[in-house]
């Protein structure tokens, strides 16, 4: 789809990377591994060892980069149609929402088990810690069971998280480890108002903080006032509205000057994002 010049892969995704090789338009030095735990047979490069004799030179292509540079594409996971290739600018990097709800300072850790393809884990995640200067702990995948023990192995202060993930944190039997925890704050979206407080309070958790977007969106609504349930405040006026459809048809409802008719306060809608340039 993005037919790349480098490809970087996890040793675990080998095998079935062996399978697709050949019909890509990729060579053999162009393929770097990366945790080959298993030390599966490749012909490509890898990436651990090439770190050894790199040179450690800021590389003149970086002076010449400025904010509306691409950073990077995030492929978007197909729920609505086929995947597409969001771009990710510098700027959108270096304005990270995550740096600034946490208040980041070189003394946090930043602990996430969300894969770095998801916008949350690299732009909330990865360029948070950047701009704060603090560490990033990941984890391969999510664990109920071993999460606090996580938590307390690398001191992390604050966690990323997304969907159900506290409901499944709070089935868990008590833990050892969740006594005088260093977490003290979280970041994400889909926690729901009858386990807020409940979430906050048996895991001690100070603040817990939400948005509302999506990796390919225009605009986004922020819950910085902690309030339980809430999707989250528009942040700059005239950049969202919330216009009134037919929830049945899905059609919007329109004025005599054929204009769409913005909702009032408690009326459910559809919400619109102004493309900027």
């Amino acid at each position: 789809i993005s037919e790349p010049k480098l490809i970087v892969i996890d040793g675990d995704s080998l095998p079935a990377f062996n399978e697709v090789f050949q019909e890509l338009n990729v060579l053999e030095n162009s393929v770097f591994v990366i945790n080959n735990l298993n030390e599966i047979k490749h012909n490509f490069i890898d990436f651990h060892k090439e770190l050894e004799s790199i040179s450690t030179a800021n590389p003149k292509t970086t002076y010449d980069s400025n904010l509306r540079d691409m950073a990077m594409y995030i492929f978007t996971s197909g729920t609505t149609g086929l995947p597409k290739a969001a771009l990710q600018s510098n700027a959108r990097l270096l304005n990270a929402f995550g740096y600034l709800a946490f208040e980041l300072t070189q003394n946090d850790v930043l602990y996430s088990s969300l894969p770095l393809y998801h916008s949350h884990a690299m732009v909330n995640g990865w360029g948070s810690v950047m701009n704060g200067g603090c560490a990033f702990a990941i984890r391969k995948r999510f664990s109920a069971s071993k999460f606090w023990k996580d938590i307390k192995k690398c001191g992390a202060t604050c966690v990323l998280y997304i969907g159900e993930l506290p409901r499944y944190l709070l089935n868990r039997p008590e833990s050892e480890y969740v006594e005088n925890t260093t977490l003290k704050k979280m970041l994400g979206l889909g926690l729901r108002k009858d386990i807020w407080e409940e979430f906050k309070s048996r895991f001690h958790i100070d603040h817990v903080l939400e948005f509302y977007g999506a990796t390919d969106g225009a605009g986004g609504l922020f819950n910085i006032e902690e309030v339980p349930g809430m999707i989250g405040r528009i942040t700059v006026a005239g950049t969202i509205i919330i216009v009134k459809i037919d929830e049945e048809t899905g059609e919007f409802f329109k004025d005599e000057k054929n204009q769409y008719i913005e909702c009032k306060p408690g009326e459910t809608g559809m919400m619109l994002a102004k493309i900027a340039e």
